[in-house]
């Protein structure tokens, strides 16, 4: 299969393509990467050199604009602005950047939840809101700031729509990877270092996975963990996430995700639960667990916090028998009643929000998503009261 232009970018600056081509999926997986020949376990399927890493150091030691600008202006960037200044940087030059091939090939749509219609952010559900306002103002904050430098310093006009696109191109693509961080950098808030890794960032995600891979000293490898057929997907494990995770980090959930739960809030557990209202809102543990995110369905079953809860509220000391049992302490009996009613309260949650999303405005493939997060949800519930029953 001939190598396109971005493959022999690659090759030519060192990374590894031998064993690879690029596939265009034609779905929203984009681009992706394909094993060109059967690959045996053990044997690595593509790499990259250090100096192709674009990491932090790289960026302050070899981008004379932005490193000139970080050496006079220390903590003014984090580690996720800094790689977005970097691609901004690189695609102002155009032509006569050396990145050219890697920033053109990046994608321009994305599906994180910041770019939604605001129908569709407002049928999030409450467990999700937090983190959905969290992003959102990072990235607007963000907008503002490097459209501010890059107009100031620069003379360079950014829009929001193209800074948005850096965020996204950085969040979805990047690679972390346990580094020392400049302290140059503020790192009060993003303590990860962000490595993009041309050509490599083409993998996509599956939960269960043929590969693996390694960065250090020597760059980044990923290798086979057990044999892959020719022209099958090269796919990476991102990390062991919910679907909450997926969604915001990446822009896609997954069918069956082993890693999944559904979140149920303060406000979920009082509003299934009234006749406890009273008893719980004076729980300081009550409340705290709240704040963690303790209670939760996975795998079908619920977590220990709301089983040893459930318990507790049939006792004559609730503080003093949550305690207990949440600590293993005492022995207690499932409460499947109470139960029951939380899961059927959060279960018509979800069917509501479905309901809505019909009517919603937003892109077709942003309600799709909308759509599969919410029925995964709905489904782990479903599944959850049949298997207690």
């Amino acid at each position: 299969m001939a190598a396109g232009p971005l493959s022999e970018w690659a090759t030519g600056h060192g990374i590894n393509t031998n064993n690879t081509y690029i596939f265009s999926a034609g779905d929203t997986r984009g681009q992706t990467l394909k094993a060109s020949r059967h690959i045996l376990r053990g044997e690595c399927i593509v790499s990259c050199p250090p100096n192709m890493m674009v990491n932090n150091q790289y960026i302050i030691a070899n981008s004379a604009e932005i490193g000139k600008f970080i050496r006079c202006n220390p903590g003014l960037f984090d580690p996720l602005q800094l790689l977005m200044a970097f691609l901004l940087n690189e695609k102002s030059k155009g032509e006569s950047s050396d990145w050219k091939l890697f920033i053109s090939a990046l994608p321009n749509e994305f599906s994180l939840p910041a770019l939604w219609h605001r129908d569709l952010s407002d049928l999030l559900p409450s467990e999700a809101k937090p983190k959905f306002s969290e992003v959102t103002e990072y990235v607007e904050s963000s907008c503002k700031l490097l459209e501010e430098i890059f107009l100031k310093e620069w003379n360079i006009r950014f829009s929001r729509e193209e800074i948005r696109w850096a965020f996204c191109c950085v969040n979805t693509r990047c690679f972390y990877v346990a580094e020392h961080l400049n302290p140059l950098l503020n790192c009060n808030s993003i303590k990860n270092n962000m490595v993009l890794i041309p050509y490599l960032d083409m993998c996509n995600h599956n939960d269960h996975t043929t590969t693996d891979y390694d960065v250090n000293i020597d760059g980044c490898h990923i290798y086979a963990v057990d044999n892959i057929e020719k022209d099958s997907e090269v796919l990476l494990c991102y990390g062991n996430h919910s679907n909450y995770t997926l969604l915001f980090e990446y822009g896609f959930v997954t069918m069956m995700n082993p890693n999944d739960l559904a979140v149920l809030t303060r406000e979920d557990i009082l509003n299934a639960l009234p006749e406890f209202r009273s008893v719980l809102s004076r729980s300081e543990q009550f409340n705290e667990y709240c704040k963690k995110e303790l209670f939760f369905v996975a795998s079908y079953e619920p977590s220990w916090a709301i089983s040893t809860m459930l318990a507790a509220l049939r006792s004559n000391d609730f503080d003093y028998f949550f305690q207990q049992y949440f600590s293993g302490y005492m022995e207690f009996c499932k409460q499947k009643d109470l139960y029951g009613q939380l899961c059927r309260y959060k279960i018509n949650v979800f069917k509501d929000l479905l309901a809505k999303l019909k009517l919603a405005q937003g892109e077709a493939s942003h309600k799709r998503l909308l759509e599969d997060f919410l029925s995964g949800r709905l489904d782990l519930l479903i599944g959850s009261l049949r298997d207690e029953s």
